[in-house]
């Protein structure tokens, strides 16, 4: 929702900026204008790379949590003094 918000507000400086053209150029207001929208595109690519970094850690920890929950598993049944073998490992790996 950021994001959306971030791009419309960019979009309409640019709008603006287009319909006022002419102005612009008379006074040669190019500098300011410049100034804006970069400002208004760096607000919004913050969003946006703050948005893909918690969807990377999302898809990441998504991704792992069932090896990592196994694992601790295995880990647990070892610790508590029992025998670990290939036919139990591979049993809890296809349950999954």
């Amino acid at each position: 929702m950021a994001t959306a918000h971030r791009t419309d507000e960019r979009v309409r400086i640019m709008h603006e900026i287009i319909n006022a053209m002419r102005i612009i150029k008379m006074y040669t207001w190019e500098k300011p204008f410049t100034a804006l929208t970069e400002a208004a595109r760096k607000s919004e690519l913050g969003v946006i790379m703050e948005t893909n970094y918690y969807r990377a850690v999302n898809m990441s920890l998504f991704l792992t949590s069932s090896k990592v929950i196994i694992f601790v598993c295995l880990l647990t049944y070892v610790l508590t003094d029992n025998v670990l073998t290939a036919e139990k490992v591979r049993q809890v790996s296809l349950d999954q």
